[in-house]
């Protein structure tokens, strides 16, 4: 049996050094959570399926309820409506501006786009044998939490000793920390859920914590 990764105390990074600080953050409840179905493809999650009144007070109490909201100095947003809402929600009481990001969106599903949500599961199992699993079109493990990578290159090329908020989704930001703590993509189910609008922090060159 393969031991799950503990919410209870931070999760050590492996081996890697950072000049910024990283807030990661998943959208709140969004009409696709609401209704129960999965919308990954950019021409749909892009321009619908955003927040629920739900999902912006979630927005809203995470970042003022999580301590490090005053020090953060860029947010960075998958397009998703759910995602860029979200991070508008935080820039509306941060007065800090928002920049999104293709490198940040949803995992592609595939043919499960528009399934019912139970169809995650489907391809969580496959993921878990297969670090490159694409069966029926699904974006790879692999090729997830390498565009994922490539954000926080970005923002560590672009910003020095600040904090950034990187706003995105459940499987993307888990399939980082799986990679950041060097146990693999395809294993994001070892790394505890994100919650609605959860914030955790990239701790430099130390841990990942949970903040709400």
């Amino acid at each position: 049996m393969e031991a799950t990764i503990r919410t209870e105390a931070p999760i050590r990074m492996s081996g890697m050094k950072l000049k910024n600080r990283y807030i990661l953050m998943r959208h709140g409840e969004s009409v696709a959570n609401r209704e129960g179905i999965i919308v990954s493809d950019p021409s749909a999650g892009t321009v619908l399926f955003g927040l629920t009144e739900r999902g912006r007070r979630q927005a809203a109490d995470a970042i003022k309820n999580c301590g490090l909201g005053e020090s953060i100095t860029a947010i960075r947003s998958s397009d998703f409506l759910r995602a860029a809402e979200t991070a508008g929600a935080v820039s509306d009481i941060l007065n800090v501006p928002v920049e999104t990001s293709v490198l940040l969106r949803e995992r592609f599903f595939g043919c499960h786009e528009g399934m019912p949500a139970d169809r995650y599961g489907d391809v969580w199992e496959q993921d878990a044998v297969d670090p490159d699993n694409a069966a029926g079109g699904v974006e790879p493990p692999s090729s997830v939490a390498g565009r994922m990578l490539r954000e926080i290159e970005s923002c560590e090329d672009r910003f020095r000793g600040g904090v950034v908020l990187l706003v995105s989704h459940g499987d993307p930001l888990q399939m980082l920390i799986a990679t950041i703590i060097g146990i693999g993509p395809h294993r994001h189910r070892n790394i505890p859920h994100f919650s609605q609008a959860e914030l955790r922090e990239l701790v430099t060159g130390d841990a990942v914590e949970i903040l709400s």
